[in-house]
């Protein structure tokens, strides 16, 4: 389940999360070269979750291009989406999958289930091995309890190895040999595990509560959105040195801070939302804007945020 709340009650049917092809060699080509990718959830429960494209020559959006099985829906709950090597990878949280397609036009190719993929949040794909932050199972007070991230072989399926994280692990990024992943927990958590891919050593790096995102700016430095929690302003953008990832700059947020991290085309200003709306930040900035970039007002429900790449549009 993908729930931007500061609780897990399901009561979120339907979220859209931005997705583009940016000018990288990963990017999709073919029937999906320009537009933005949009991953609709699906409703609680009913396994309907979608992928839909918007072509920008067009200005036309066409829905649900990947289906699991003909006449049928990507899968429960719809997470997240990675490209890497001409393909699609997809991750069905309350599925307990990964739907690999080809980027190319959207066919299936596999499906990845095995009994340690338990409320899967995001895949990282990188030289045979996929990497994937794995919430783990809720106990009887629907806490978590035992978070992960696992090494997959992509053309097997079997698990290779688990790194243990701190609860709640979300997104992930790449950095060299080694693999930063944002520990959440719904703000109950307060770390960022670094994984040596090599050794299999796992440190982690205290930052504010809930880091939930991350963002590389142009100097190749890290940033960690931390959307905190309800019972104390603990909300925060930090940076991470691009080298040691020690903690190198904290940049206190409103308390209503959501949990996207987004970059401007030139990874020069980042943007977040709180409150409905959106902020913008410079990264050479010390504090936080005082004004937002666009108000709620021009906002429906504000429940996720991307930038494209190509364009710079939010």
């Amino acid at each position: 389940m993908q729930i931007r709340l500061k609780s897990i009650i399901p009561i979120l049917l339907l979220a859209i999360i931005l997705f583009s092809c940016s000018d990288d060699d990963n990017r999709p080509k073919g029937l999906y070269d320009e537009g933005v990718f949009i991953v609709n959830e699906g409703q609680f429960g009913q396994a309907n979750g979608t992928l839909s494209f918007y072509n920008r020559a067009t200005e036309t959006v066409t829905s649900n291009i990947f289906q699991a099985a003909p006449l049928n829906f990507a899968g429960a709950v719809f997470q997240s989406l990675h490209f890497a090597n001409d393909k699609a990878y997809m991750v069905m949280n309350a599925g307990n999958k990964i739907e690999i397609a080809n980027a190319f036009n959207f066919e299936s190719i596999k499906t990845i289930s095995n009994e340690e993929l338990i409320n899967p949040r995001f895949v990282i794909a990188n030289n045979g091995k996929l990497y994937v932050s794995v919430w783990g199972s809720f106990d009887e007070n629907f806490s978590l309890v035992d978070s992960y991230v696992l090494e997959i072989d992509e053309a097997t399926g079997i698990v290779l190895r688990e790194f243990d994280t701190d609860e709640g692990t979300e997104e992930l990024l790449l950095v060299g040999n080694k693999l930063l992943a944002a520990n959440y927990n719904f703000g109950g958590s307060n770390t960022v595990s670094v994984i040596d891919l090599v050794t299999g050593s796992v440190n982690h790096v205290s930052v504010n509560a809930g880091p939930t995102s991350f963002a590389v700016d142009a100097n190749d430095n890290i940033w960690v959105l931390c959307s905190g929690t309800n019972e104390a302003n603990s909300a925060a953008l930090v940076r991470l040195n691009k080298n040691s990832f020690e903690l190198e700059k904290t940049i206190s947020l409103p308390e209503s801070t959501g949990q996207d991290l987004a970059i401007s085309s030139d990874k020069s200003n980042l943007f977040f939302m709180a409150d409905g709306k959106v902020y913008r930040l410079s990264i050479n900035a010390n504090n936080a804007p005082e004004n937002s970039f666009i108000e709620n007002e021009d906002l429906a429900v504000a429940y996720a945020l991307g930038v494209d790449p190509s364009t710079g549009k939010i």
